[in-house]
């Protein structure tokens, strides 16, 4: 059960964070490049590459694009 909850609470750190709901936003109509990413958040690329990785550690990208297989 604990477990469980810790899972829940990953993903919500995952929405916490207004940069990241951004991205989900955008790649939801499918991949994007990151220099596109990178324009329209106006961040930076570690910065980007920060909020990528916690999307991935929590499997966003699978709910979002469906038939992910590209990189960042």
């Amino acid at each position: 059960m604990k477990s469980n909850h810790l899972n829940h609470a990953q993903v919500f750190k995952a929405f916490c964070d207004e940069n990241r709901l951004m991205i989900l936003e955008m790649l939801h109509s499918g991949e994007k490049c990151a220099c596109i990413l990178l324009e329209k958040l106006e961040i930076s690329q570690p910065t980007l590459s920060h909020h990528t990785k916690i999307l991935f550690m929590n499997q966003m990208q699978e709910k979002i694009i469906p038939a992910f297989g590209g990189k960042f």
